[in-house]
């Protein structure tokens, strides 16, 4: 029997079994080179987008580390200035390389803050006393000038009433001098009012609503409904020597009178004080006058402050700057002089400080009366809630001087307007006004200023869930963060993870109003701090939880010391910053090693209470987790 070599087909094809079996092994070689040559093409290109995707995680992780560089924006504003200073002094740049802010995100925080300050008055006289007027002084040892760097947006308020003030001078981290008027100061007694900011409604800085009298001339005129002009040549012009506040503007106008051989020149108040029988009151104001303009000449400038004056400015006390070149009071201008021995200058700004009293006997009123240069920025007064001492006390007659002495046919009680011009003025002089104001009267008034400050820190709570940070203390202590971030990233297959080892702000932390701090760091820890006030350190005192020898890194300079568990003294001052006042200035400590290993405790001691700062930094390895998928 034998096997058939040929196929027939239906048509009437004949294949050969060879030839059958040629195709059929030809086609499964196609299809085998085929497959594999699309295996390793599809592989080859898997692997080139594997690869893609790691060098894109590596990028995006190298990205996601700069990002989280130290500092981020995620701090309180006060405490972001000392980081920044930290930055800066210690790496050049803004953020510091090597770093890692876990609170990082980027991005602008809001935030809530109890942030006022508490303004304690107290009133030790026997007297109650009602819409007075305060002086508040706000310089670095009591406010932080960040709460508003130009004066704006302030408000006081005692209890749930809001107080008028006028802002004499606001000079950034230097001093700000504000004057409150205050409802009620019951006697023997300490009142306390809240000095508040960004609150609807605020009242605006005017001395108008604040004093008895005033007049700054931030105006274009002279005159209008503050004074009648009796003669003399008045005007308003720009001034450039008196650094006042006028709202923030950085302009100054003062009255202007003319030059003139002209005696007596002066304008009166155009209307009473209306005082009460036995008010004391205090009027204070700037002057400055020339003499010698166009012709004529003499040593000192016959200025004029008047008080005690009627309506008409026809009758009243003044003070005469160059009375023989001292300071005297006079009647009408230059009579029936009382000189003190204080001698005054040409062409200089004058403080002058009047206490006054308003009563219905014509005779022995209050004049004690005070003078100060103003020159270098200096307004005089040092401390004008304190009036107990005078430079130079007389008595006042509210009636006319004449060649046969004191006249009575005035009415003692209308003798309560305010001049201001020449006391004479005979030499072709001109004069200069400024601030002329009238308060209260109390001998002394004692202001604390406290300040509190409280911020909700953390409240921004970030979700993540693009990538994760791993390796991170679990605990971090912070009181100035704004932000806190939760990794919500699911690990997966094809994850990716880099690895670095940076420093962690593991402590982030401001006192308010502390004399004295103690730090905890251990091996390989760095320590930064600041004070904000103006506060010198006395000392600082190294202890270690067990004897060790430690050395340390401060500012650069190596330091070993000896310590055991009782507090050691050491030397740091010789190259820290322990000067009075210079803002945010930082300091870096080191702790390179103990032996035996051990933690050290470092107490910073200032000679009065500051706003310290305090930023530690320790090496972590952190691990940036992400997904090369997406």
């Amino acid at each position: 029997m034998t096997l058939k070599s040929k196929l027939t087909s239906k048509k009437g094809y004949i294949f050969t079994y060879e030839a059958v079996a040629v195709v059929i092994l030809f086609v499964a070689v196609f299809y085998m080179g085929y497959f594999t040559f699309t295996h390793v093409n599809l592989t080859n290109q898997e692997q080139k987008r594997d690869l893609e995707n790691f060098e894109k995680a590596n990028l995006i992780s190298d990205m996601l580390f700069k990002m989280h560089e130290f500092p981020s924006n995620s701090y309180v504003p006060d405490y972001l200035r000392f980081l920044d200073s930290v930055a800066k002094r210690y790496s050049g740049l803004e953020t510091i390389p090597g770093t890692f802010d876990p609170y990082s995100m980027n991005q602008e925080f809001i935030y809530n803050e109890s942030w006022y300050y508490e303004i304690n008055i107290t009133n030790p006289g026997t007297q109650d006393l009602t819409d007075f007027q305060v002086l508040v002084t706000l310089n670095p040892s009591n406010f932080n000038f960040d709460y508003s760097e130009d004066g704006s947006g302030l408000s006081f308020w005692q209890g749930n009433t809001q107080l008028h003030y006028w802002i004499e001078t606001w000079e950034y981290n230097d001093e700000a001098r504000v004057w409150v008027k205050v409802d009620s100061l019951p006697d023997e007694t300490t009142t306390q009012i809240l000095l508040k900011r960004n609150q609807g409604g605020s009242y605006s800085s005017d001395g108008d609503d604040t004093f008895v009298f005033f007049d700054d001339f931030e105006r274009t005129s002279f005159g209008g409904d503050k004074w009648n002009v009796v003669s003399g040549s008045w005007e308003i012009i720009a001034d450039s020597e008196l650094s006042y506040y006028n709202g923030g503007l950085g302009t100054n106008h003062v009255a202007h009178l003319e030059a003139s051989d002209t005696e007596d020149r002066r304008a009166v108040s155009k209307y009473s004080l209306n005082l009460n029988d036995g008010d004391i009151y205090i009027l204070e104001g700037d002057s400055k006058g020339h003499t010698g303009v166009s012709g004529g000449s003499a040593d000192s400038p016959d200025t004029m402050l008047g008080f005690y004056s009627n309506g008409g400015g026809t009758t009243y006390y003044n003070t005469f700057d160059g009375f023989y070149q001292v300071f005297g009071i006079c009647t009408a201008g230059d009579s029936n002089e009382k000189l003190s021995s204080i001698f005054t200058k040409d062409n200089v700004w004058y403080v002058k400080k009047l206490i006054l009293e308003q009563k219905s006997d014509y005779s022995n009123r209050i004049v004690k009366s005070s003078i100060w240069e103003f020159s270098n920025g200096y307004r005089g007064d040092p401390n004008p809630n304190n009036n107990v001492n005078s430079m130079f006390d007389v008595s006042a007659e509210a009636r006319i001087w004449t060649f046969w002495g004191w006249v009575n046919y005035i009415n003692p009680l209308d003798c309560d307007h305010i001049l201001i011009g020449t006391a004479q003025g005979s030499h072709s002089e001109e004069y200069w006004f400024d601030n002329i104001k009238v308060r209260k009267y109390s001998p002394n008034i004692l202001v604390d200023v406290n300040e509190n400050l409280e911020y909700n820190a953390g409240q921004n709570a970030v979700d993540v869930s693009e990538y994760h940070f791993d390796g991170m203390p679990s605990t971090l202590s912070s009181n100035v963060n704004l932000v806190d971030v939760n990794y919500s990233y699911t690990i997966v297959p094809d994850t990716y993870v880099m690895t670095r080892n940076l420093y962690v702000p593991v402590k982030t932390w401001r006192y308010s109003n502390s004399i004295s701090e103690t730090e905890n760091i251990s091996s390989g820890e760095i320590l930064y701090f600041a004070a904000r006030r103006p506060s010198t350190i006395s000392n600082i005192t190294a202890k270690a939880d067990a004897t060790t020898t430690a050395l340390f890194m401060v500012n650069g300079v190596p330091y070993e010391l000896s310590l055991g568990t009782g507090d050691k003294l050491t030397d740091f001052e010789k190259v820290i910053s322990t000067h009075a006042w210079e803002y945010y200035e930082p300091n870096e400590v080191k702790l390179l090693s103990t032996d035996p290993v051990t933690n050290v405790d470092l107490t910073l001691n200032y000679d009065e209470s500051s706003t310290i700062y305090v930023l530690k930094l320790k090496q972590y390895n952190v691990s940036c987790i992400l997904s090369m998928n997406n």
